[in-house]
C-alpha cells in the first residue's frame, strides 16, 4: 500500500477555526498551501521561464536567491513557483536578472503581485463555514482515533485539549452528520469547503461522529403512512361495493 508521510492525521485539535462564507474560504484555499505544521499560508503563483542550457545547480541557486522555493516544470524552461510573502524589490531583482528571459505573476514595473478577490459566482447562502489554520496555536492538543470507517460512518475519538478549541476530521461532510462529546449532542460545522469539525472544551473529551439517516426515517414514515391510507381507502371501497350488493 501506498503511505503518505506528509498527509496529515485522520483527525487532530486545532485551537482555531474561522467562520467565514463559502466565497471567502473558496478565495483562502486557492490562493493558499498548508505547511507541515498546519499553517494556512497565503501563496502567490509566480512563473519563470529561465535560460535554455540553466544547470540544476545554478538554477537552484537563483530560486533561493530570489526566495521562490521549489518549483515545478511544465516539461519546458518554465516553471512556476507558489511564493509566500513576496517582495517587491526582489521579484524586480528576479525581472532584471539575465538568467530569467521572462517572468509572469506580477508587475515588471512595480515588482507587486495581484491580490486576489473572493470567488465569484459562489452563492453564499446563511450558512457559514470553518476554515482551520489562519492562526498560529501556542500549544498542542492530541486526538487518538479508537474506532472509524463504520457503515454508519461512526467515528470514535479521545481528545487531550490544552484550550477550548476545535477537533477536525478527515471526514466527509454531511447534513445528517451527528456529533457528540462526552455523550452530549453538539453543532457539527463544514469545515474547508467539505470536510467536519466539532467544538470542544478544555480538557480530556470523547467525540462520536455519526450519520443519522433523518430524511430516511421520513420517506419510510411517510411512505407507511401512505400505504396505511391507501389500504384503508381501499377496505373501504370494498365495503360500499359488498353494502351495495345486499
Amino acid at each position: 500500500m501506498y503511505q503518505n508521510d506528509a498527509a496529515r492525521a485522520r483527525a487532530f485539535w486545532t485551537c482555531d477555526a474561522e467562520d467565514l462564507s463559502r466565497a471567502e474560504v473558496m478565495s483562502r484555499l486557492v490562493r493558499g498551501r498548508y505547511s507541515p505544521d498546519g499553517d494556512l499560508v497565503s501563496t502567490f503563483p509566480i512563473s519563470v521561464r529561465w535560460v535554455a542550457g540553466l544547470s540544476v545547480e545554478v538554477r537552484t541557486q537563483l530560486e533561493t536567491r530570489f526566495r521562490l522555493g521549489s518549483g515545478k516544470s511544465n516539461g519546458d524552461t518554465v516553471w512556476r513557483y507558489l511564493v509566500s510573502n513576496p517582495d517587491a524589490q526582489t521579484l524586480l531583482t528576479l525581472a532584471s536578472d539575465p538568467a530569467a528571459e521572462d517572468t509572469n505573476g506580477f508587475d515588471r514595473a512595480s515588482g507587486r503581485v495581484p491580490q486576489t478577490e473572493p470567488a465569484s459566482d459562489v452563492a453564499h447562502g446563511r450558512d457559514r463555514e470553518w476554515l482551520v489554520g489562519t492562526r498560529r496555536c501556542t500549544s498542542q492538543g492530541t486526538v487518538d482515533v479508537v474506532d472509524l470507517d463504520h457503515p454508519d460512518g461512526h467515528v470514535i475519538a479521545d481528545v487531550d485539549a490544552p484550550v477550548a478549541g476545535y477537533v477536525y476530521f478527515n471526514e466527509p461532510h454531511y447534513s445528517e452528520r451527528r456529533a457528540w462529546v462526552d455523550g452530549h449532542a453538539v453543532e457539527v460545522r463544514k469545515t474547508n469547503l467539505a470536510f467536519t469539525a466539532v467544538e470542544v472544551p478544555a480538557g480530556r473529551h470523547r467525540v462520536e461522529l455519526r450519520v443519522v439517516p433523518v430524511s430516511f426515517y421520513a420517506g419510510a414514515g411517510i411512505s407507511g403512512l401512505t400505504l396505511v391510507g391507501w389500504l384503508t381507502a381501499s377496505w373501504r371501497a370494498h365495503r360500499s361495493i359488498d353494502a351495495g350488493r345486499v
